[in-house]
């Protein structure tokens, strides 16, 4: 997500577009939450409950986000 988000907003800047800058930095902000979360527990043998419905949680926010926000 990070890599094609860096390239689809930088590809915007060369053609012209204008670009949502509040919009990418929350987007940015909800996508470093699911890596630090997804880092931070990718070597435990037992995961917290809580992790995997909010890097669920995120990633569907982080759609919600791109799709209905303008």
């Amino acid at each position: 997500m990070l890599v094609t988000g860096i390239l689809l907003v930088g590809l915007q800047y060369p053609l012209g577009n204008d670009v949502n800058n509040v919009k990418i930095t929350v987007k940015l902000a909800v996508l470093i939450a699911i890596i630090v979360i997804a880092l931070v527990n990718r070597k435990r043998e037992t995961v917290a409950g809580w992790v995997l419905p909010t890097i669920g949680g995120l990633t569907v926010l982080n759609v919600v986000l791109a799709t209905v926000w303008r």
